[in-house]
């Protein structure tokens, strides 16, 4: 299922070192539809405005528009499209700000090409996932919008899904029992 959703995508790298963006590219080019570079997240708000794009990876530090920044601004503008972030050192603040401002993942580099992969395949996964939980959801709860529900952190969505599971693991049990 991944490799299917995976064959069609776009993915964008965000990377201001040169060699180390063109190495990323290479090692996704085979495994996704399109992958392409912007050297900042200037370039990748640019491109996302004539390109359906359906995933981000970022370094967080960049000049003119940071990592940060950026996820910050596809989490207000494409809540649907997850963002990784790459950070040389993740025990630093901003790795608890991007998980605040709704970051799917946060790798450390050096980048293992495999993980990132992996990672990209999941997050792939997670807005199709996210819309069919909601769509249940829905009708059984009268929800807000979905549009709200996704401009909340990752974390918070699944902590959501999670009760909601929980809710449903429960109701099946007690349904069970009824018809005992």
């Amino acid at each position: 299922m991944k490799d299917l959703i995976a064959v069609d995508s776009v993915v964008v790298v965000a990377e201001d070192n040169d060699d180390l963006r063109d190495s990323i590219i290479d090692a996704l080019s085979s495994h996704f539809g399109k992958v392409i570079g912007a050297p900042n997240g200037k370039k990748v708000i640019e491109i996302m405005k004539s390109t359906t794009v359906n995933v981000v990876v970022t370094d967080y530090m960049m000049p003119e528009m940071n990592g940060l920044e950026l996820i910050s601004y596809i989490n207000k503008n494409h809540p649907m499209i997850p963002v990784l972030m790459l950070t040389a050192n993740g025990m630093a603040p901003e790795v608890n700000e991007a998980l605040r401002n709704g970051v799917f993942d946060i790798l450390d580099k050096p980048i293992r090409n495999d993980l990132l992969r992996n990672r990209i395949q999941n997050s792939l996964l997670m807005p199709e996932l996210l819309k069919v939980i909601w769509a249940a959801m829905s009708l059984e709860r009268g929800t807000p919008k979905l549009e709200e529900f996704l401009r909340q952190p990752f974390r918070k969505q699944l902590e959501v899904i999670h009760a909601y599971s929980a809710y449903l693991r429960t109701r099946a049990l007690s349904k069970r029992g009824e018809s005992a």
